[in-house]
């Protein structure tokens, strides 16, 4: 339903749904959420930014890393880079899609020396290999 709703425009009313399973106690799936924060993004809403995130760590789902992704992607989306460093840096695994996200996203918001810091300590890490 959630995907119908996101790929017709219907954000808001994937919002009021996702409302109406929260008083029913009914959980999103790690899959659901994440379409839930992507359609965040297109609501551009800080509202429900902040307590989709608490419900990832809430209910555990933030333990996955698609779900982690997710969250980074929104957050880079609408600019909150405090939360996205916060997110990245908490992470058990990153991989080459984790990194690169990081390392585009501090380039397209004007960071371009931590962009480069990024991409110095990927190497450093082995992440990559330049042939």
């Amino acid at each position: 339903m959630f995907v119908a709703y996101s790929e017709h425009g219907f954000f808001e009313e994937s919002m009021k749904l996702f409302s109406k399973m929260r008083r029913k106690d009914v959980f999103p799936s790690k899959s659901t959420f994440c379409v839930l924060l992507s359609v965040n993004v297109e609501l551009f809403s800080t509202t429900y930014r902040g307590l989709l995130h608490s419900l990832a760590e809430k209910t555990g789902l933030i333990k996955y890393k698609n779900v982690e992704d997710t969250l980074i992607y929104m957050y880079l989306r609408t600019r909150y880079i405090t939360a996205v460093e916060e997110v990245f840096f908490s992470m058990t695994y990153c991989d080459i899609v984790t990194w690169n996200m990081m390392i585009c996203g501090y380039c397209l918001h004007g960071f371009g020396y931590e962009s480069l810091d990024l991409f110095h300590e990927m190497l450093e890490l082995g992440k990559i290999l330049i042939v």
